[in-house]
């Protein structure tokens, strides 16, 4: 199942032609992110994984400007054995206007080895969590 958010682009969000920068739409995907983990009971203060971004990615199909209220919808992660996969379609009223892909590595706090938590990896192989 996806995760919807709405997020309202803020003048600070903004670059000096009025257009959203182009940064800051990966961090609306990011906060959605953040949000979808926080919706399944995931802490980061409290997980013994961390969860760094390895790549990130955005298309641009629009010009933002502050003020539109966008609609961020974050497709269920794409699980590998180590990473998380994230692809967020970001739409203004209906219309695609962005699409950012963003993987995270999942990394032991104590031995610093690539793992994903148990909680992530059932999901993987569809079992109920």
């Amino acid at each position: 199942m996806s995760f919807t958010t709405r997020r309202v682009i803020k003048m600070a969000d903004t670059d000096a032609t009025g257009g959203i920068y182009f940064a800051r739409l990966q961090a609306y995907a990011l906060e959605a992110f953040e949000a979808y983990l926080a919706e399944k009971g995931w802490s980061f203060e409290t997980s013994p994984i961390l969860l760094p971004i390895v790549h990130a990615s955005c298309d641009y199909f629009a010009y933002l400007k502050h003020g539109e209220e966008l609609t961020l919808e974050l497709a269920p992660p794409k699980i590998g054995n180590t990473s998380l996969t994230c692809l967020t379609t970001i739409t203004r009223n209906g219309e695609k206007v962005a699409e950012v892909k963003i993987v995270h590595v999942g990394i032991s706090k104590e031995t610093s080895e690539k793992v994903l938590p148990d909680k992530f990896l059932a999901e993987k192989d569809g079992k109920n969590v």
